[in-house]
Formats: C-alpha cells, structure tokens, sequence
C-alpha cells in the first residue's frame, strides 16, 4: 500500500516513466514528466517558506496545472483546499480563511478575482497560469523551473497515512460551507478500493470530464495515475467531445454521473461513434460527496 496520496505520482514514474498518464486536449504527459513537474513545483513552495501542515488552494476547472499543484502540495506534507472552480470570489475567500490558507494556486481568472478579496483572507502568496496574469501574482511556470536539490526526495520523509491532506468544502448542511479534512489514508484506502471494485489496471485509459475538485472526479485522477493507467481529462463535459475521445483514444472506461449518460445516449449523432473499446462504464449519483 502507498504511504502517502503524494507516491502516488512518484511510484508510477518508477514503474512507467515514459507511458503516458494524461491527455488534456491536444497534448500527453508521461508519468515521468507529470513526477518531475510536481516535484519541481513542490520545491518551489518550499522555497517560498510552505511546510508541511500549511493549507494551499487550489482554484482552477480542470487543468493539467490542476494535477501538478495538487501532487506538489501533498508531496511537500501541505494540506490541499480544492476549490470548485464556480464558486464567487466571496465564497472562495470564506473558505480560504476558514482553513487558514496561505497561497492558492489557480487559473489567471480566478487569481484576478480573489485579489479583490484577498483582505479577507489570510493568503500570503497568489500564485496563477494561463495567459495574462494579474500584477502581483508569482508565476506557476516559474515555479515549475525550480531545481530540486540533487539529495532531495518527494514526497518528503515523515508524511503519515493518519496526517491530514485533503479539506474539501461542502454546502450540504446549513450556513456557511463546513470543511471536511480527509487523511492520506482515507484517500489511499478510498483509491485502491475504488481500483480493486473497477479492476483498474495499467492498461486502462480512462475519459472523463468529472471536476477534479469534487471527491468522485478526484479518485477517479488517483486512481489512474496510482496504478499506471492513462486519463483522458476534460475541462468540460462535452458530449461530441466526450465521444470523440473515447473513439481516438480507445478508451476502455468512461466515468460520468447519470445526467452524463442521459446525454450521450440522447446525442443525435451517437451511432457515428466507434465505443467498441468500452469494457464499463461508472456512474454515481451528482451529490454522493
């Protein structure tokens, strides 16, 4: 069993170094590239003065930035706050403040919104990507140029499966959203049953357009990456788009919620689709949390 959520990246680059684990649309990453980028990245927090136990946003729709912040975040012991990417300014501020997060890492949108509101949270560093960043905000691909030092290993030594990794915000109850804090073995539990249940392996090449913030769309990314497989990810679901991936990339296994399904099976130009690579497909309900 992994010994933290952040192996999970670093384990399947030992294994698979040059198979590839993302697709985001029109370019791939290896495993080895993803390993390094989120190490180099981890580095770079350290460098500004993160630790292990320091909260980090993440605020962003799906992105291959997405992935290797979070991998970064947990590599150095942080606690990563993921952020539903629809959520106003305001309410990423309340959460942010309410889990004490000292940097957030976020699409140049989102970091331009939260600057109006920063006053109201305890954020240090605001760091964005994508085109056009916001005055004062430090560049995620400079970051990425961090060099670890050749003796330093990621994940660091010391994370244990019963530290907290994950806080996730939820609106299921009254008032104000309630952070929900997630360990390294509630995540590596939930992955490797979640692999073992599907009978993922490395061999699979899964599509999906589940946001990566939400816990469903969350395990599907570990999964693939923990256990060598490849993810198809979109920043939207689409169901033409949806469909062309699953054709291209001989995809043997779509992840979606029903409302998903309703819409691929009613889509016009369905039997033009060649789906012969499906093996299964999951599905859970929109707000199974």
């Amino acid at each position: 069993m992994h010994n933290s959520v952040g192996e999970f990246i670093t384990r399947s680059a030992q294994r698979h170094p040059d198979k590839v684990a993302l697709i985001f649309e029109h370019r791939s990453w290896t495993f080895s590239e993803l390993d390094n980028a989120s190490s180099a990245l981890a580095a770079g927090f350290e460098r500004l003065g993160l630790v292990r136990g320091d909260c980090i946003t993440l605020y962003a729709p799906n992105c291959p930035e997405w992935i290797i912040g979070y991998y970064a975040a947990v590599k150095i012991g942080a606690v990563l706050n993921p952020l539903n990417s629809m959520l106003t300014a305001e309410e990423a501020a309340y959460a942010m403040n309410d889990c004490g997060a000292r940097a957030v890492v976020g699409a140049a949108e989102k970091i331009a919104a939260v600057q109006a509101v920063s006053h109201k949270t305890r954020l240090e560093w605001q760091i964005a990507f994508g085109e056009h960043l916001p005055a004062g905000a430090l560049s995620f691909a400079g970051l990425l140029e961090e060099v670890p030092p050749a003796s330093k290993r990621y994940p660091v030594e010391g994370i244990g499966l019963d530290d907290p990794c994950s806080i996730g915000y939820t609106s299921g109850t009254t008032g104000n959203p309630k952070g929900a804090l997630l360990s390294h073995r509630a995540i590596v539990m939930n992955t490797a049953m979640t692999a073992v249940m599907h009978v993922r392996t490395a061999q699979d090449i899964v599509v999906s357009a589940l946001p990566c913030t939400h816990v469903y769309g969350n395990i599907v990314m570990h999964t693939m990456l923990a256990y060598g497989g490849t993810l198809v990810l979109h920043r939207m679901f689409d169901a033409a788009q949806v469909l062309e991936s699953i054709q291209r990339h001989c995809a043997t296994l779509l992840e979606g919620v029903p409302t998903m399904y309703m819409y691929l099976l009613n889509f016009p130009r369905l039997g033009e689709y060649d789906l012969a690579s499906l093996k299964r497909g999951d599905r859970r309900r929109a707000d199974h949390a």
